[in-house]
């Protein structure tokens, strides 16, 4: 999977996952695809498996170098894990990538 493909059917999955009882898009399953947009930018058509601690890091930089907020970035890479887990839970990463990506 690249991170495009990823991102694609994390977005799926989190508009189903994150609802309230009432059948609305709580904050998460709102914000998920926005999460993600900017790591998308910056590295979608790379496999995930390739993905090292060191591109997160420059993920993180790059955030922070535009101005965003320390909850912002804090929030994005956390929303980045949830992900990452999400797709080893599914099968669709291994192990090593999620670790290699410094989870």
């Amino acid at each position: 999977f690249t991170v495009n493909e990823l991102s694609d059917k994390w977005t799926v999955h989190a508009k189903v996952y994150y609802r309230r009882a009432d059948g609305t898009l709580n904050g998460k399953g709102d914000i998920a695809p926005v999460e993600v947009r900017q790591f998308r930018e910056m590295y979608g058509s790379r496999p995930v498996e390739s993905l090292t601690h060191p591109d997160i890091l420059k993920y993180r930089d790059a955030m922070i170098e535009r101005g965003y907020a320390r909850s912002t970035v804090n929030g994005r890479l956390s929303m980045l894990r949830v992900m990452l887990t999400w797709a080893l839970n599914e099968a669709l990463i291994h192990r090593a990538a999620e670790k290699r990506a410094g989870n």
